[in-house]
């Protein structure tokens, strides 16, 4: 079953349980809110918005100067946080970011879990507890979504990887390359 249809499943009772609240919920785009219908242009699993306490933890010292200071010493503290981030990511020496290395240790360690069987060279059946999930990692695609939307391996797709005795890293998005990442830092 694809995710569309766990939540199809999902909405239906919801529908069943409180038919206002299932109102209220398709009144929303769901591409706002149900994550099979995230764009998987976007390689970022973790979204929150903290703006606003980043920007007054930044400003800190610089409140109640006058507009001109107050950029300037932000124009000043962004370059030194720039140099620094820089000069960190000069000491990288992996494909992808730190970040990334762990999080694919994570993944790996996970995919232990599950059971693999081969439909052909880069097609795999997983199982993994009482679901089964078809990958294609010539796509980078899984069932469980969360290969696309991510763009870094999912524990299914982690497995058949594995056992092609091929590198984890060659399977991540581009976003989340070393070259990306320092340009970014």
């Amino acid at each position: 079953m694809c995710s569309s249809d766990l939540h199809n499943e999902a909405m239906d009772s919801i529908k069943d349980l409180n038919i206002e609240a299932w109102k209220y919920l398709m009144k929303i785009p769901k591409f706002a809110w149900a994550r099979h219908a995230f764009s998987t242009a976007i390689k970022c699993d973790h979204v929150t918005n903290n703006f606003t306490e980043s920007f007054n933890a930044c400003v800190d010292n610089l409140r109640g100067k006058s507009i001109l200071t107050l950029v300037e010493g932000l124009r000043r503290k962004m370059m030194n946080k720039l140099h620094k981030r820089y000069q960190k990511a000069t000491t990288w020496t992996a494909a992808v970011t730190p970040k990334v290395v762990k999080k694919l240790k994570e993944i790996g360690n996970a995919s232990r879990k599950c059971e693999l069987m081969m439909a052909s060279k880069y097609v795999f059946e997983v199982g993994d507890v009482d679901r089964t999930y078809i990958v294609k990692l010539e796509e980078k695609e899984c069932d469980c979504g969360v290969f696309q939307l991510t763009g870094l391996p999912c524990k299914h797709a982690a497995l058949g990887i594995i056992y092609r005795r091929e590198s984890l890293v060659k399977y991540c998005d581009q976003a989340f390359s070393l070259e990306i990442g320092r340009a970014h830092v």
